[in-house]
């Protein structure tokens, strides 16, 4: 083994075995003209949502229809206790 600073032996790494979690709770994506992005929603309580908004979201001429539509159906499927999966793709 090799020694480390100041004839210190280097400290090893211990690889994690399971994951914390499966999920990223808040992901941001940069995208471009044409990107195409599918969604697995498992829980209408979570699902995603355009932030029009947001300081990022630089296209005023956006439309996000798409996005206002899946929340009008993950809040049906919450208010008659759907829990089928849902599939949402969009192209941006």
């Amino acid at each position: 083994m090799k020694a480390g600073l100041a004839g210190q032996a280097p400290k090893l790494r211990r690889l994690q075995t399971t994951p914390t979690s499966e999920q990223i709770p808040n992901p941001v994506y940069c995208l471009q003209k044409g990107d195409n992005f599918m969604f697995t929603i498992d829980n209408p309580a979570n699902y995603p949502v355009y932030m029009k908004d947001s300081v990022m979201n630089s296209n005023t001429e956006f439309d996000y229809g798409a996005f206002k539509d899946l929340e009008t159906e993950m809040k049906r499927k919450i208010s008659n206790k759907d829990t089928k999966g849902t599939i949402f793709t969009f192209t941006f």
